[in-house]
């Protein structure tokens, strides 16, 4: 399975974090917000 958070061209380090600890899909809540902090929204 495609992990889904390369969508948000993370580094791949971080990829390969999420991979190791088998997180393959991003919550609602993430899909949300991480678009808008890569952005440098204010998120909170």
């Amino acid at each position: 399975m495609e992990n889904q958070f390369k969508q948000f061209q993370l580094k791949p380090f971080v990829i390969d974090g999420l991979n190791a600890m088998a997180i393959t899909a991003p919550t609602p809540i993430q899909q949300k917000v991480i678009p808008a902090l890569l952005r440098g929204e204010n998120i909170v």
